[in-house]
C-alpha cells in the first residue's frame, strides 16, 4: 500500500538536507516535496473554515496539524504546532520502504511531531483520524493505514496513509520529457586545524663573567736607623726579648645568589577573522523556446547528419553523446538562419556568439562550442 512518510524540520536548510539524503538512497527525487510552515500558515489563513478544505496529501497534513476531523473542512484555528520557519517534507513510497524514509528523515533532525502537537494542545490521537480518516496514532508515531492498523515505526518522521486523491506527481505520458530542476547550495563550516605554535624548552648553562674588586694588603717592614746618644732610664739594657708583627691582606670571597631577573610567559590568545570563501556551484537552467512547425521540418533534415559530425568529430574526445549537444547545433542552425552575421568568419563572431550564448544560460560554452559551429557552419551552405 502507498504511503506518505511525512518530516517536520526547524529550517529548510535541514529539510533540504534530508531530501538530498533521501535521493542519495534511491527514493525518486519526484517523489519527495517541501513546503515552508510559512506556507502552509498562510494558505490555511487565506481559506475560510466554512469552506470545504482542498483535497490531497497536503490537505490531510493540514488537517493533521489542525486536529480537525475529516468531514472535509479546516478547524478554525488552522494549523497548529507549525512555525512559520519551519519545513515539512513528504515522501511518497510504498509501504515496505517507508521504514527506511522514516529512518533516513530521523537521522536528518526531524523534529518529534507528537511533541510539537501536544505543546500547541493539539491531541495527537485525534489528528491522526483527520489525516487517515480512522484509526487512532501508534505508540511509535507512525499513522496507521485506514483500514488495518500499520506497525509503529518512529518518533519523529510520519507515515500517512496516501489515499485516492493525492498531490503526488502524475507519471510521465507518452510524449513528455520532464526535467528536474537541480541547484547546488554552497554551505561553508568551520574546523580546527593547525596553524602556528611555538616549542619552549628551559635549561641550564654556564658562561663566565668577570668582577673587579678592591683588596687591602698589609707587608711588615724592618727599619734599622743608626744613633749615638747616652742610656736612660727608659731604654730597657740587656733585656731579651721577643715578639711577631704579622701583616695581613684581604681575599676575595665568591658567593652566589640566585634571582629572579625575567618571566616568560606562554599562552594563547583568540582573534576573529572574516575570510571570503569563492567557489562555484551548479543549477539547471531550463530555457523554453517555440518552434515553429517550420523551422522542426527544417532542421530535422539536418539532424542525421548533425549526428555523424558529432559522432565521428567530437564524441570519443568529449566523452558526450549527440542528444547532450543537439542544442548547440540547433542554437547555430537558428544563428545561420537569421542571416544575423551574413558571410563574417567564425573567428570574428565567436566572441559575440560565446557572450549571447552565456546571457541565455544554455550551458558552458567550451561544451557546446563545436556544435554551435558545425550548426551554424552546415546552415549557411
Amino acid at each position: 500500500m502507498a504511503k506518505v512518510v511525512l518530516g517536520l524540520f526547524e529550517s529548510r536548510d535541514s529539510a533540504k538536507q534530508a531530501m538530498r539524503a533521501l535521493e542519495a538512497e534511491g527514493f525518486d527525487r519526484q517523489r519527495v516535496e517541501m513546503r515552508s510552515g510559512d506556507e502552509l500558515l498562510q494558505q490555511a489563513g487565506t481559506q475560510p473554515a466554512h469552506e470545504p478544505a482542498e483535497e490531497g496529501v497536503w490537505a490531510g497534513i493540514k488537517r493533521f496539524f489542525s486536529g480537525a476531523r475529516s468531514e472535509g473542512r479546516l478547524s478554525e484555528s488552522g494549523p497548529q504546532g507549525l512555525r512559520p520557519t519551519d519545513a515539512l517534507v513528504t515522501v511518497h513510497v510504498e509501504d515496505g520502504r517507508a521504514e527506511r524514509a522514516v529512518e533516513i528523515i530521523d537521522a536528518n533532525g526531524a523534529q518529534d511531531i507528537e511533541e510539537r502537537l501536544e505543546s500547541a494542545g493539539v491531541d495527537p490521537g485525534a489528528a491522526t483520524e483527520s489525516a487517515a480518516g480512522s484509526g487512532r496514532i501508534g505508540g511509535a508515531g507512525v499513522l496507521p493505514d485506514s483500514a488495518a492498523g500499520a506497525a509503529p515505526t518512529a518518533t519523529t518522521a510520519k507515515a500517512l496513509p496516501e489515499g485516492a486523491p493525492t498531490a503526488d506527481p502524475a507519471p510521465a505520458t507518452a510524449g513528455e520529457r520532464r526535467i528536474p530542476v537541480v541547484e547546488e547550495e554552497l554551505r561553508v563550516g568551520k574546523r580546527e586545524a593547525a596553524s602556528s605554535g611555538v616549542h619552549v624548552r628551559s635549561r641550564i648553562i654556564e658562561h663566565p663573567v668577570e668582577k673587579d674588586v678592591a683588596l687591602r694588603e698589609e707587608n711588615v717592614r724592618v727599619a734599622r736607623t743608626r744613633i749615638d746618644r747616652p742610656l736612660t732610664e727608659g731604654d730597657a739594657a740587656f733585656r731579651e726579648e721577643s715578639f711577631e708583627v704579622r701583616a695581613t691582606s684581604e681575599e676575595p670571597v665568591v658567593e652566589k645568589r640566585a634571582r629572579v631577573r625575567e618571566e616568560v610567559t606562554v599562552g594563547k590568545e583568540t582573534r576573529q577573522r572574516r575570510q571570503r570563501i569563492k567557489d562555484t556551484v551548479r543549477e539547471t537552467q531550463v530555457q523554453i523556446e517555440p518552434l515553429s512547425a517550420e523551422e522542426q521540418h527544417e532542421f530535422a533534415g539536418y539532424t542525421g547528419e548533425f549526428r555523424r559530425d558529432w559522432q565521428t568529430k567530437h564524441a570519443s574526445r568529449t566523452g558526450l553523446e549527440y542528444e547532450d549537444v543537439e542544442p548547440g547545433y540547433r542554437y547555430g542552425y537558428r544563428l545561420a538562419k537569421s542571416g544575423r552575421y551574413g558571410k563574417a568568419e567564425w573567428a570574428t563572431i565567436e566572441p559575440e556568439i560565446e557572450r549571447d550564448w552565456a546571457a541565455r544560460g544554455y550551458g558552458r560554452w567550451e561544451q557546446f562550442r563545436d556544435a554551435v559551429r558545425s550548426g551554424w557552419e552546415r546552415a549557411r551552405h
